[in-house]
């Protein structure tokens, strides 16, 4: 960079270069290369400024659970970003969303597949999207049940419009280590399954966040979401 980091960019550096560290190890424990995870940065809590002083750092893949947020953040930052939508996506924000998106990681109902389809077929824009799995059973999270997933599957991989990529889980607020790899593990193998009956590629899994991103890739994450690590003593 041309100017001095401010504190918030020297702060956020150093949580990452740990991060990254992180990162690197738990792909060598799983005989992978660091480059097969991708780290996304959560953006939540950060304003406009800090998010563009995140990007300086070198993240441009970047994580909104709110899609009105995201329309703020990717109309005043004109950096080189790629959006991930990491929340739920109610079905008359779609057509407003949808340009910005590099990734949506949370599509997690067959109503909001078709209208999802709709929209983009109307727009001429085609999208990436990840399907999520609710595997923890927690009824106070999103995503497909398992059996309401493969009830939907050929309408799922017939949709015009929708790139499928992958799936997407989060891991359950109370599991502990050995619950939370049994989630993850679940997601792995759901994806190959559907690897197999559909013949898609389906490349992408997300899984992990701050506190579990390490078993996630232990578990076979390709993309991981991180947030408040990042930005200890910073904001």
């Amino acid at each position: 960079m041309s100017h001095a980091m401010t504190e918030f960019q020297q702060t956020v550096s150093a949580n990452l270069d740990r991060v990254r560290e992180q990162i690197q190890r738990a792909a060598r424990r799983s005989n992978r290369k660091e480059t097969d995870v991708r780290l996304i940065a959560v953006t939540k809590y950060l304003s406009v400024e800090q998010t563009a002083q995140l990007v300086e750092l070198g993240c441009v893949d970047l994580g909104e659970s709110r899609p009105q947020v995201l329309w703020e953040k990717a109309g005043r930052l004109n950096q080189e970003i790629d959006w991930h939508l990491i929340g739920h996506l109610q079905r008359n924000k779609i057509r407003k969303t949808a340009p910005h998106l590099k990734l949506i990681h949370s599509v997690d109902s067959l109503p909001l597949i078709e209208a999802l389809e709709q929209a983009l077929v109307e727009l001429g824009h085609p999208l990436s999207i990840l399907l999520e799995l609710n595997v923890s059973g927690d009824s106070s999270k999103d995503g497909f049940q398992l059996h309401e997933l493969n009830a939907a599957f050929e309408r799922i991989s017939q949709c015009r419009g929708l790139k499928i990529e992958g799936m997407m889980c989060m891991g359950g607020l109370q599991s502990n280590e050995r619950e939370l790899r049994r989630e993850f593990t679940t997601l792995r193998e759901v994806r190959d399954g559907w690897r197999l009956t559909t013949g898609l590629e389906l490349p992408q899994l997300s899984m992990g966040m701050s506190a579990d991103f390490e078993i996630a890739i232990e578990e076979g994450a390709t993309l991981v979401r991180i947030g408040s690590i990042l930005y200890e003593g910073a904001i």
